[in-house]
């Protein structure tokens, strides 16, 4: 994992994940503390940012599951959070019987492990990949395989398709992932489809405590960001830092509010399956945290820059590739 200043751009690693993890979640606590959730094992890891030399903790486990999709900070909660497990086999790049758990984190030398606590399973979902909080009781997840977005109440554990379209379905037969990654900013839904290269947001509102609703329909705020996964909002939610797990680079695009549009730039290069981002506030400071992943097989990345191809001193590169018309969330 290494953390980049939004400023200059420095890299400074972070910390060193076991060499044959592949990394989805990426959260950070308000005492400073990052917490990894390792898709290969369902296991939930904590560390110190601060300190290069902490090695990361395990932090707990999650049972009848084999892996970790994803994790998310719970609204209206302190140091709470929301985890998907999941049965998965990462050579056939197949997903299912998943469980949302919640974890509540202590603070302090003598704080006891955390204790999962299951909240719901998802019945006929297909393939999801990311949750998010989008109230103090409803999650959303995002379904790759079923193009649709679930709404969870985390009180009930009670589902439902909250949106279906066809912005998340797969553009390619040969690509994996369609719908991936979401974030809620300002009365919107805003997500990613790694197949298609597209940001696409949709207006919504809140029905009743434990529902949502959409207020229109979906429209596409970037394109060309081809086999983008992880990404982060910035800068008064006009910045965002992207990552492309295929080709190892993070992009960063930069919208003009007055013109709607923005330029799509590559400002580091050369990592290995970068999967996970994620902004923070480090001593008034925004930094960047990036998570990339170990040498281990997965079935949807077919070819990718291997450990070994990449020297000692890293090299940060920024180059202008591509405008992109972006219509600001």
């Amino acid at each position: 994992m290494a953390v980049i200043d939004n400023g200059s751009l420095p890299v400074v690693l972070v910390t060193q994940m076991p060499s044959d993890a592949w990394i989805e979640g990426l959260a950070v606590r308000p005492n400073g503390r990052v917490l990894t959730a390792r898709l290969d094992q369902p296991e939930v890891y904590s560390f110190q940012a601060e300190d290069s030399d902490a090695a990361p903790e395990l932090l707990c486990t999650f049972p009848g599951s084999n892996g970790i999709m994803n994790l998310c900070p719970l609204k209206g909660c302190h140091d709470e959070y929301a985890v998907l497990s999941a049965t998965i086999n990462m050579a056939k790049s197949h997903f299912s019987n998943f469980v949302v758990w919640r974890i509540a984190l202590k603070s302090g030398p003598d704080a006891p492990a955390p204790e999962p606590v299951k909240v719901a399973t998802i019945p006929g979902a297909g393939s999801i990949l990311s949750l998010t909080a989008a109230t103090d009781r409803v999650l959303l997840l995002a379904d790759s395989g079923k193009h649709c977005i679930w709404q969870l109440d985390i009180e009930t554990g009670e589902s439902s398709v909250l949106i279906s379209d066809d912005s998340m379905k797969i553009k390619s037969a040969g690509d994996f992932f369609g719908l991936n990654r979401m974030r809620v900013a300002d009365g919107f839904i805003v997500f990613t489809n790694t197949s298609a290269g597209t940001i696409c947001k949709v207006p919504f509102e809140h029905e009743s405590p434990e529902r949502l609703r959409t207020l229109g329909p979906v429209k596409i705020a970037a394109n060309d960001v081809v086999d983008c996964d992880g990404w982060a909002m910035t800068n008064g939610k006009r910045t965002f830092y992207l990552a492309n797990y295929m080709d190892g680079f993070l992009w960063k695009l930069d919208v003009d509010p007055a013109s709607a549009k923005a330029k799509a730039t590559v400002v580091m290069s050369d990592l290995v399956s970068p999967t996970a981002v994620e902004v923070v506030q480090v001593n008034g400071q925004p930094k960047l945290f990036v998570v990339c992943c170990g040498q281990i097989d997965v079935g949807w990345v077919k070819e990718r820059i291997s450990w070994s191809d990449i020297n000692a001193a890293v090299q940060v590169t920024v180059t202008t590739t591509t405008e992109a018309v972006v219509e600001p969330v």
